[in-house]
């Protein structure tokens, strides 16, 4: 399934958390305290102050100044895995649930690089002059918090939407409706109605597209027309008619459009392909 551009968005900021973890530096050791620090490690003392202070260095004065170093571990660890969450919750998530996750995350992440930022400021004393690795932190997560409520807003939905008031029989995403004996169905294979299982009466018509009005399946596919197609259920043959009216098309399971404003029978098993969405006739 193709992912929105919200959520593609969310996975790129949550691997960048974990690949400034190790490369960004939130602060740079002066160049005479550097090589004082150099000198101290050379003579066994133990490298204290890394020259390049990461996330991952900071954890690593656990070794040598363990009160600082837990400091920094509990500091700098948590937003690292809340990042690698965000990640995969909107890499696997298909509905509302994985963005209110990823809303919740973010702000808690930059809560977490905010006091990152203050810790490495206090290190001033030991020579560290601040980087950009905190402030570019806080900003990628609230920018993530962004795009998490804009990606609840307008994407999310589309996995909670009903079938549409305008159909008696509508079903929720991935809710069965057990049809009559001479109904016909529309099955969702894939996108937002996937498992929803919808009965079509013979002689009825229904209608998909984004326009609640006047569809009883809303879809919010990006390729979708307000008036994308029409589905209707011949119960004397078993067959359906499919007519396209979208400019970006109606397409069968092999890829190929259908003729627009032209009724197109098919077989019940026949798969019609709206954008990311899939359905299945009977």
């Amino acid at each position: 399934m193709k992912k929105s551009v919200y959520r593609i968005i969310l996975m790129a900021a949550g691997a960048l958390q974990l690949l400034f973890f190790f490369v960004l530096p939130y602060a740079t050791l002066s160049d005479m305290m550097g090589a004082l620090s150099g000198l101290a490690s050379g003579l066994g003392l133990g490298d204290m102050y890394p020259k390049n202070l990461t996330g991952l260095a900071a954890v690593k004065m656990l070794s040598t100044m363990p009160d600082y170093g837990v400091i920094m571990v509990f500091v700098f660890v948590p937003p690292v895995v809340m990042g690698v969450l965000v990640l995969l919750m909107n890499l696997f998530g298909k509905k509302r649930l994985s963005y209110v996750g990823s809303i919740i995350l973010s702000f808690f992440m930059a809560s977490f690089y905010g006091f990152a930022a203050f810790m490495v400021s206090l290190l001033a004393d030991a020579g560290y002059k601040s980087g950009l690795g905190g402030p570019l932190c806080v900003i990628l997560s609230i920018v993530m918090f962004v795009v998490s409520i804009i990606g609840c807003v307008k994407d999310g939905g589309t996995a909670a939407q009903t079938v549409g008031a305008a159909s008696a029989n509508a079903a929720k995403p991935g809710k069965s409706v057990k049809p009559g004996k001479k109904d016909g169905t529309i099955t969702g294979l894939s996108g937002a109605y996937a498992g929803a299982v919808i009965p079509v009466k013979s002689g009825d018509t229904v209608t998909i597209g984004r326009d609640p009005s006047v569809c009883s399946i809303v879809i919010k596919a990006e390729k979708a027309s307000r008036k994308h197609c029409t589905v209707s259920f011949n119960g004397d043959n078993g067959m359906y008619t499919v007519t396209d009216y979208s400019s970006n098309g109606t397409f069968d399971e092999a890829g190929n459009r259908m003729t627009r404003t032209t009724p197109a029978p098919m077989a019940a098993g026949s798969v019609i392909v709206i954008g990311d969405e899939k359905f299945r006739l009977g």
